[in-house]
């Protein structure tokens, strides 16, 4: 009876396991359906953001769209990480003595299903 409990519990963590890196594992900037966009586009717009930009490979030579209000990010852009299936989207800040600080990927919470 405890050998079979064992192997139970250590079933059970080996599932937990492969479940939990499979998620970190997940890319947290793809956008995985085109039903998302306007979701997405409403998110970053209504974020607090100096600047903002997506950068996609779909765009030639992987260019990045540059937007410098909130408000300014639209469907267009971001249909163009839908459609290649890949991209990210990155945000700005600026200090007060006007450097900027690029941090990838601080709007998971927008590109996240």
């Amino acid at each position: 009876m405890k050998l079979i409990a064992t192997l139970s519990a250590s079933l059970i963590l080996t599932a937990c396991t492969t479940l939990d890196e499979t998620v970190d594992s997940a890319p947290s900037t793809t956008i995985e359906s085109a039903r998302a966009v306007s979701d997405v586009v409403d998110c970053i717009n209504s974020a607090w953001v100096l600047q903002a930009t997506v950068q996609s490979s779909a765009i030639p030579g992987g260019q990045r769209l540059y937007t410098k209000d909130p408000g300014r990010i639209g469907p267009a852009h971001v249909a163009e990480i839908v459609q290649n299936g890949k991209g990210s989207i990155v945000r700005y800040w600026e200090n007060t003595h006007q450097n900027a600080h690029e941090f990838e990927d601080p709007v998971m919470g927008c590109t996240r299903g």
